[in-house]
């Protein structure tokens, strides 16, 4: 860090541009953001996401069931919040990478936070992606 003090300026900003203030800032030990910046900061828009790590490898069904279970869950965030939704996401990591992850979104008509319409989205969702050929890992 202390060499990065007694850098000069002008090559720090040439070799890294706008990003040499953060940089310089951090090898003088600066901090420009402040409490009070974080906590009035609000977000714009609002994600719920859930991501489950499988101990042992699950099959399409099992996997289904595991799913289901995360959509409960964030349907009780959604609600808890006070929020609806009109776009899911879906991903689904298959065991030792034997293929690629399968990902898919889709928008809904509705907003809402309904665990049964949700929940019937992602089973379109998870029907129209998901290989049931090969066993799975994670539901990120």
């Amino acid at each position: 860090m202390y060499d990065l003090c007694q850098f000069p300026i002008e090559i720090l900003y040439k070799e890294f541009g706008v990003n040499a203030e953060y940089i310089i800032d951090h090898a003088w030990g600066k901090e420009p953001t402040t409490i009070q910046d974080i906590k009035n900061y609000k977000s714009k828009q609002h994600s719920i996401s859930n991501f489950q790590i499988l101990f042992v490898d699950y099959s399409y069904q099992n996997a289904f069931v595991v799913m289901k279970e995360m959509v409960d869950q964030n349907v009780l965030t959604l609600t808890e919040k006070h929020l609806v939704t009109k776009q899911i996401s879906l991903m689904i990591g298959y065991s030792k990478d034997c293929i690629k992850p399968s990902c898919g979104s889709c928008k809904i008509t509705n907003c809402t936070n309904s665990y049964s319409i949700l929940l019937e989205e992602f089973k379109r969702l998870y029907i129209r992606i998901v290989n049931p050929n090969y066993p799975f890992d994670r539901l990120p």
